[in-house]
């Protein structure tokens, strides 16, 4: 990564007078000058059809535009698509596309040989006309100097939208061409990486999964290990104890680390919401123990555990529980094996308007449990996959940083490539 940076030779320009000469060669232009800006013909509902050309909404944009690739589930004729391509014309290579409602101001691209038609109203359509580099406009919509304005178009009262009219009077600040190009290489650069590690870390999500349903239901059994498993309840092998309510307590920079219902994301993962108690009751914290989310909050899951390790100074709060061993067990093991339950939780949950689990609907779960040194080998297996995921993650951030850096100062002339 150095030596790329350093092969560009980027230089940081935003302090002295060459700054200013440079952005002298810059133009500031409406988009309107640059494409004409239109919407597609109107596709009635009842001309939907389940398969033929595909059509796309603002949400397909939105996916296209974030991931590359869209399952469709709209689509017109073949017809249809040929009669409006021949009397109204159809997205071309390089033109732009935009969302105008819902989540507004995502730019899609037309690549090469994109055969699909778009509703109107949802989507404006910038048609290229050759005068700027269309890569170049796709990275300024990623930048606050294009957000700022389509947010500031939108009336605040109603929901948010970015019309034909605002398209129009959209400004851009231009370098010229050969500096277009080579900015966009510098930025398509570090684009390239990330969509690597993002493919990356997906299959080595995907391996993880696979693993974890092999080996912690014992249809996979690792080399060396043989016999049955143990079917226990969990009430069998741990105590369950519900957190306190400690909202009222929370410091800057306290002693204890507080778990609440957000505190796990939809994987289990830890976050750090930064809420701190000093407290003098910390019953929670003297064994390694799994906690347990006994309510659903925020698009968490019922029965959604994580670890707390020995040295690590957490309490729990209210509606989060904490599973304590009373055997010798392996905590980690128990923790992914119930994550990958969430059938039993979900089935089991109490109330309407916001699930919760009892502590009797817990400790009733029925599991296979394997020898504990089966356990631990498991355990140690799906360990290192969340550590190789985790490093590529912290990488990937690494990098998007960079990348944003990038991006808001070459756009705008602050530093030079």
């Amino acid at each position: 990564m150095v030596e790329k940076w350093r092969r560009y030779n980027v230089i940081n320009m935003s302090k002295n007078k060459t700054q200013r000469n440079i952005l002298e060669g810059w133009n500031m232009k409406k988009m309107r000058e640059l494409y004409d800006i239109t919407s597609s013909k109107r596709v009635f509902q009842s001309e939907w059809k389940t398969q033929g050309v595909p059509f796309y909404r603002a949400r397909e944009i939105v996916k296209l535009s974030k991931e590359g690739f869209v399952d469709n589930e709209l689509f017109i004729s073949n017809e249809m698509y040929d009669l409006y391509k021949t009397k109204y014309g159809v997205p071309k290579e390089n033109d732009l596309l935009v969302t105008g409602v819902g989540t507004i101001g995502i730019l899609y691209r037309v690549k090469n040989n994109e055969k699909f038609y778009f509703k109107d109203g949802n989507i404006i359509w910038f048609k290229n006309k050759n005068f700027v580099l269309s890569k170049f406009i796709e990275q300024l919509f990623k930048t606050s100097i294009i957000k700022k304005q389509i947010l500031g178009s939108s009336p605040i009262t109603t929901v948010a939208t970015y019309t034909i009219d605002t398209a129009k009077k959209t400004t851009v600040y231009l370098p010229p061409l050969p500096e277009q190009n080579q900015i966009v290489a510098v930025l398509e650069t570090w684009d390239g990486y990330l969509e690597k590690l993002s493919r990356k870390i997906e299959i080595k999500k995907k391996v993880k999964k696979g693993l974890m349903q092999k080996l912690l239901s014992g249809r996979e059994r690792l080399k060396g290990f043989s016999g049955e498993w143990e079917t226990v309840k969990l009430g069998d092998i741990c105590d369950y104890k519900n957190g306190k309510s400690f909202e009222d307590k929370v410091v800057k920079n306290g002693k204890y680390q507080l778990i609440t219902l957000n505190s796990l994301d939809i994987n289990g993962n830890l976050k750090n919401e930064n809420k701190t108690v000093n407290v003098n009751d910390n019953s929670l914290n003297k064994d390694d123990i799994i906690m347990i989310l006994s309510d659903i909050a925020h698009g968490n899951f019922l029965g959604m555990t994580n670890i707390i390790l020995e040295n690590n100074q957490y309490v729990l709060n209210q509606r989060v529980g904490a599973l304590k061993p009373k055997k010798i067990i392996n905590s980690i093991f128990i923790s992914k094996l119930l994550n990958i339950n969430q059938k039993y939780f979900k089935s089991h949950g109490h109330g309407s308007s916001q699930q919760n689990l009892s502590k009797g609907d817990i400790l009733k779960f029925k599991i296979n449990l394997p020898s504990l040194k089966e356990q631990t080998a498991i355990a140690q297996i799906l360990t290192t996959a969340d550590l190789e995921i985790e490093t590529l993650e912290k990488k990937k951030k690494i990098i998007e940083d960079q990348k944003k850096y990038l991006l808001n100062n070459l756009i705008t002339g602050k530093i030079l490539v």
